[in-house]
């Protein structure tokens, strides 16, 4: 796996309760704004022109920043999804260990060669390990795709 992608993918899985967090103030942004659109109703239009850009209209103007509201939400609970997705699939997978060895030194960085010993297998071996659950994320998430299993 490509350096990058697994860095973006640590990244990922690392920041996922500051997402949580970001997802659950925008779902609460998002009620207050509808409540204030619906109480809301558009002024008499005097036809004058209105200056540059932007919109005179508070409705559209709050309209507008709810649609962006609404994109990222499904972007992020989409990836969340994802995430808890691969959680499972690697507990199917692997049982107890895949778990422990994700959350250990894929969720939280670990010293990976006291983490090896605690498991008890050697360094190369956990790094092997923790590289396919990396994979499986990545490939859950949409951001890899292993070309040495495709056909010409």
């Amino acid at each position: 796996m490509d350096l990058h992608i697994r860095n973006y993918i640590l990244y990922k899985i690392r920041t996922l309760d500051e997402r949580k967090k970001e997802l659950n103030r925008l779902l609460e942004a998002r009620e207050r704004m509808r409540s204030e659109v619906i109480e809301s109703s558009p002024g008499a239009m005097d036809g004058q022109p209105r200056g540059k850009g932007g919109t005179s209209d508070p409705v559209l103007s709050k309209v507008l920043k709810l649609e962006e509201i609404d994109k990222r939400i499904s972007v992020l609970d989409n990836e969340l999804k994802a995430i808890e997705r691969a959680e499972k699939k690697i507990y199917i997978v692997g049982g107890n260990l895949s778990l422990r060895i994700y959350n250990e030194t894929i969720k939280n960085e670990a010293n990976l060669e006291y983490k090896a010993f605690e498991f008890g297998m050697g360094r190369a071996t956990l790094w092997r390990y923790r590289s396919k659950l990396m994979e499986m994320i990545a490939k859950e998430l949409g951001e890899y795709i292993d070309l040495d299993n495709l056909e010409d």
